[in-house]
């Protein structure tokens, strides 16, 4: 039972997953209107990359800041 709730839980993270490279075309143009917003926008390629690489091991989805 607990399998089975992970893969529901994994397949709702790959919906965050496919959302991710919309986030990063609005965060940059965001960040190229208005300048103070720059040191906020800190997601990259390499976040969406790494995003859902670990779904299937059940060791969650990696989304980082880059901090």
């Amino acid at each position: 039972q607990i399998e089975a709730e992970a893969a529901k839980i994994e397949v709702e993270a790959m919906k965050i997953c496919t959302r991710l490279p919309a986030l990063l075309t609005g965060q940059q143009a965001l960040a190229a209107s208005l300048p103070e917003f720059k040191p906020y926008a800190r997601m990259t390629q390499a976040d969406i990359d790494d995003c859902g690489k670990d779904v299937g091991k059940h060791k969650g989805v990696a989304v980082t800041s880059g901090a």
